[in-house]
């Protein structure tokens, strides 16, 4: 017994995730969007003085923020590139026909083509990033 997806219902859910994506890239509301934008004096940013010690912990907040900066992005990407993998997939499968003859491997060639793997792990930032799983 398979699973069984209507074309509208991944219709709906691409529409869902173009609004997720809108929502982490919103400059008014996206906290993400705000700590990537922040710079030294704003009221969020440590104030933290002129002694070495507190140099080397700006230094460190620095490439920490930069770091989530960029796993923002790669997150707002993956998103969007979701929400237009799920259209191609509705589109391509939007007949009986089509959908009676798809399989995994085409679809899964539609997130890869459409979702860029992140460039970094995650869990551990300073390890290579994890490998695409094999075919």
């Amino acid at each position: 017994m398979g699973t069984k997806v209507e074309p509208g219902a991944l219709d709906s859910f691409a529409k869902y995730v173009d609004e997720l994506a809108d929502g982490w890239n919103d400059k008014t509301t996206s906290d993400a969007v705000r700590m990537a934008e922040s710079k030294e004096g704003d009221y969020n940013y440590p104030q933290l003085g002129d002694f070495g010690g507190a140099k080397t912990l700006t230094s460190t907040y620095e490439q920490k923020r930069a770091d989530t900066a960029k796993s923002c992005g790669e997150l707002y990407s993956a998103l969007r590139g979701l929400a237009k993998a799920t259209r191609k997939i509705a589109d391509k499968y939007r007949s009986a026909e089509a959908l009676n003859h798809a399989n995994v491997g085409q679809i899964d060639k539609i997130l890869g083509d459409n979702i860029k793997p992140p460039t970094t792990d995650p869990k551990n930032p300073d390890a290579d990033p994890p490998s695409p799983p094999k075919p």
